[in-house]
């Protein structure tokens, strides 16, 4: 009935990767590793040691959990009372540079 959209190629890895990261420890039934801290650390200050930690972060979830992606850089600035993280990866077997930005908010 075309209700599901199929994502292929780099859009699917960008969709993977924003997942992993959105996703807390202990989200998902039978797979209590996956995911990251990233809504944690949010609410820690706004400071570069916080930016590192949440790099790092970014980095090692990744590196664990998605193998079609080589991490290239990570990026976080804050904007507007939130921080802005650019992801730039390689995607498995292709040559483009993709850079995706992941917006983490202060929500209650």
């Amino acid at each position: 009935t075309s209700d599901i959209v199929i994502v292929e190629d780099e859009a699917a890895v960008v969709q993977s990767v924003r997942a992993l990261l959105l996703t807390m420890e202990f989200e998902r039934p039978f797979q209590p590793g996956l995911g990251s801290i990233l809504q944690k650390l949010v609410f820690e200050p706004q400071d570069e040691v916080t930016k590192l930690l949440l790099a790092q972060t970014i980095k090692e979830t990744i590196q664990l959990y998605e193998p079609r992606a080589t991490l290239s850089f990570v990026d976080i600035y804050v904007e507007d009372q939130s921080l802005m993280v650019d992801i730039a990866f390689f995607v498995l077997n292709r040559p483009d540079l993709v850079v995706s930005t992941v917006a983490l908010y202060r929500l209650r």
